[in-house]
């Protein structure tokens, strides 16, 4: 996959994110075209899958599924970026070395029984100046998404040209070749060290947060301006907005990070209630400005017509014989209510600016069809 240089760039999770399964058939899959339609109206067709994962034959075919159906759909994918870049580039002695310092640390421990902070405490020693110095030396000199496309053309020559990547059952009689099994191993190798170096960067960092300062520090000098970034995981994306604080926003490069949260308790296909994204568009910043004025001097008109507008209501009411007091507390009222309307729903225009919360129930795609 051949990098495309463009000012938008957009880092999509895949299980969970960009596509769920379909609660009814364990086979199939759906897509979330919301958020895909949703970058598509921000101008972002430009995109790496970030996921977390290994060299395994079946994820290796679901992600060449997936990337020919966002193709088909107009985007371009510039790479599938995984745990393994990180350190991918490193010699096999190196590797084996940080790998044995770190089952040593942990030989006596239980990991699934550790906190955040007994991990990063346990891993930051492994990690010294000159093992990270070591890792971003490497990285330098890598492009990111090269170990998939390694994996990736090794596995398109053990299916035939026409294979039906959709099919659940492609893989049933496969055979790995030494090579496609070789580097899956060195992938789960790889993830392993990624884990351990993302929890001795600060308590709570996802591995996420390190494949973003890596892939990062390549599109800050591509001329990348704006990065989208998707996941279900608040951790993955609490770290990469960590990392781009203390190390790009100097540099004018501007993250924007998306939470796909979910609702299975309406039992719906996909199981999605909800997409949130922050929203650059212009014309609805300015938009938001001018409704907050509207809606402020809605507020002022109110005042006034209680001000000036009494006298003459009090008059003709009495004339008409009316409990007049209980009439114009009810004319105040209406216009006071309607002014404070008016004056939330344009704040909350305003506020759309910087985050929006999307409801909605869009037909979800098929993606096992071709």
């Amino acid at each position: 996959m051949k990098r495309k240089i463009t000012s938008k760039v957009a880092l999509l999770d895949v299980d969970e994110t960009l596509i769920f399964a379909d609660y009814n058939n364990s086979n199939r899959s759906v897509v979330n075209d919301e958020l895909l339609n949703r970058l598509k109206q921000a101008g972002v067709t430009n995109i790496y899958l970030f996921t977390d994962m290994t060299f395994k034959p079946t994820n290796l075919q679901d992600r060449e599924w997936l990337i020919t159906k966002l193709k088909a759909r107009g985007f371009t994918i510039s790479g599938v970026v995984c745990p393994a870049d990180v350190v991918w580039n490193l010699e096999k002695e190196t590797l084996s070395k940080i790998e044995e310092s770190i089952n040593t640390a942990f030989s006596d421990k239980n990991m699934r029984h550790m906190s955040d902070k007994d991990r990063h405490q346990a891993n930051k020693p492994i990690f010294t100046d000159t093992i990270e110095q070591t890792i971003l030396s490497a990285a330098s000199n890598y492009t990111m998404g090269s170990a998939y496309q390694e994996a990736a053309a090794e596995f398109h020559t053990t299916i035939s040209d026409n294979a039906d990547l959709s099919n659940p059952c492609l893989l049933e009689n496969h055979t790995p070749t030494e090579s496609l099994q070789a580097m899956r191993t060195k992938s789960e190798q790889c993830k392993h060290i990624a884990d351990a170096y993302a929890d001795a960067q600060f308590v709570g960092c996802g591995v996420k947060g390190m494949m973003y300062r890596v892939l990062t520090s390549h599109l800050a000098n591509d001329g990348v301006k704006e990065i989208f970034f998707a996941d279900d995981k608040e951790t993955e994306l609490n770290s990469a907005k960590k990392i781009h604080t203390e190390q790009f926003a100097e540099s004018g490069l501007r993250l924007t990070n998306i939470h796909i949260t979910k609702n299975n308790r309406s039992g719906r296909v996909a199981g999605y209630d909800s997409l949130q994204a922050l929203t650059v568009s212009k014309p609805l910043m300015i938009a938001g400005s001018v409704l907050t004025g509207v809606g402020g001097a809605a507020a002022v008109a109110s005042l006034s017509v209680l001000t000036f507008a009494a006298p003459l209501a009090s008059q003709a009411i009495s004339t008409l014989n009316i409990a007049w007091p209980i009439a114009l507390a009810m004319l105040g009222l209406g216009v006071v209510g309607l002014g404070i309307y008016t004056g939330i729903r344009c704040h909350r225009s305003r506020f759309f600016q910087k985050e929006t919360k999307l409801k909605s129930n869009p037909p979800a795609e098929d993606l096992t069809s071709s």
